[in-house]
């Protein structure tokens, strides 16, 4: 049994095509090995969960799995319950699988989401009553926890703004989760939280008096470099909901972001997202990011000046996403202070700017991503809109053409290429 439901799993993670002529025999038998041992339950949880993301609904009106979705959910539900369920891993499977149908489901399964919201909500609070008399209850709790925040992640992004009528009982849960002294719970809890202002928009701002000590925790968590990093991405969040209220709370943060640049000792992974942070802050202040633009183009000339040794494939993968995250700050920078009409302050910082895409240019193509190319060509566009004739004689030198229409001609990705023939255009415009 155990072999059988790992080989179907495979079968439907692989060969999706070739089970439709089986479904409901296929189903059924599933749903019956849920309730078998462990090690059977869980490969069966894992089979459904390929079977869901193999389907591939979550944007059509129904699909195979829309007349027995609400079985699959309640069964899983018991599932999770089960007296045996930390076995074989068979609690987080179940969980990981109803996150994985919530995500796929068809649109008219939409019906059932309003009721399992408040349901999980539940589960979540009666977290917090569990007896807690040794080391594995507190490991016990702190598991649940984790899985329920995930599965209302995949709830609130499938809802979207459906869930404010329980946003307030959301958060009042989130900030709970952020009083435990554990930093995998609060690494979940900031993806959940981040999650909620996607969807809630300007409406967030009524939580940040509440939430603000906790990402601030976040952000100085360099030890746990996953949730400092987790953070940084919810700042980026919170950017996008609240665009110039963010204002109010960007001193303190931009402040912690540059202490971290600069620490030595925090995992090089976070680097890249803090640098692509400034951009997202400035979009969302605009001209208010003025105070910060000498410190933060400092960081950026010096992140831009970093090496690495030749045949290091790991150090290169580094430095093309910290090459990503300057050149995502530099596009943000300058669309947010020229929305201000401040672009001029940018100019100062033109040449060095260009002569980092003439670097990237000239480098092996094998050593420098797709990403970082289109970067490179997006901030050139950028500078020749926002800055027109000043940086003529900078953005029709021969090297940045050469770069352009290496980008049309090379096998580039067609987003980059759009980007290219978009900073052609805007370049040709300058003359």
């Amino acid at each position: 049994k155990d072999t059988t439901a790992w080989t179907l799993g495979r079968i439907c993670q692989l060969h999706p095509a070739t089970i439709s002529a089986y479904f409901g025999p296929l189903l059924q038998s599933l749903i019956e090995g849920l309730r078998d041992e462990t090690k059977v339950a869980s490969n069966c949880c894992w089979a459904i969960y390929n079977l869901a993301e193999s389907l591939e609904t979550a944007e059509k009106e129904t699909g195979p799995l829309s007349p027995h979705f609400e079985l699959l959910i309640s069964v899983l539900l018991q599932v999770s319950e089960r007296e045996d369920s930390s076995e074989d891993n068979l609690r987080l499977s179940a969980y990981e699988t109803i996150s994985a149908l919530i995500t796929t489901a068809p649109i008219d399964c939409d019906r059932i989401f309003d009721q399992l919201l408040p349901a999980f909500l539940d589960r979540l609070d009666r977290t917090f009553a569990m007896q807690i008399l040794s080391q594995d209850d507190r490991e016990n709790q702190i598991e649940l926890q984790g899985l329920l925040c995930a599965v209302l992640q995949s709830l609130t992004r499938r809802m979207n703004a459906k869930v404010k009528p329980q946003a307030d009982r959301m958060m009042t849960s989130y900030i709970q989760l952020f009083q435990q002294k554990n930093s995998s719970i609060h690494e979940e809890t900031l993806l959940a939280v981040g999650c909620l202002a996607n969807v809630m928009e300007r409406d967030f701002e009524k939580y940040m008096l509440h939430f603000r000590p906790y990402l601030l925790l976040g952000l100085n968590s360099w030890e746990e470099y996953s949730v400092c990093q987790v953070a940084v991405g919810v700042v980026g969040d919170l950017c996008r909901a609240l665009n110039d209220g963010m204002a109010y709370y960007t001193d303190e943060i931009v402040t912690i972001l540059l202490q971290n640049l600069q620490n030595a000792t925090l995992n090089r992974s976070v680097k890249p997202p803090i640098l692509s942070c400034f951009g997202d802050i400035a979009l969302a202040i605009s001209g208010q990011f003025e105070k910060y633009l000498t410190v933060v183009m400092s960081m950026l000339q010096q992140a831009s000046a970093t090496e690495v040794e030749d045949g290091d494939y790991e150090l290169y993968d580094y430095l093309n996403q910290l090459r990503e995250g300057i050149f995502e700050a530099w596009t943000g920078i300058i669309q947010g202070l020229r929305s201000d009409n401040k672009a001029q302050l940018i100019l100062h910082h033109a040449d060095y700017i260009v002569a980092f895409v003439e670097k990237i240019a000239n480098e092996p193509e094998d050593n420098v991503e797709d990403t970082v190319i289109r970067g490179a060509a997006g901030v050139i566009g950028d500078l020749a809109h926002s800055l027109g004739s000043k940086v003529r004689h900078l953005l029709q030198r021969e090297s940045i053409h050469k770069f352009i229409t290496d980008c049309l001609n090379n096998d580039s990705s067609p987003q980059t290429k759009d980007v290219a023939a978009w900073a052609k255009q805007v370049i040709a415009k300058l003359q």
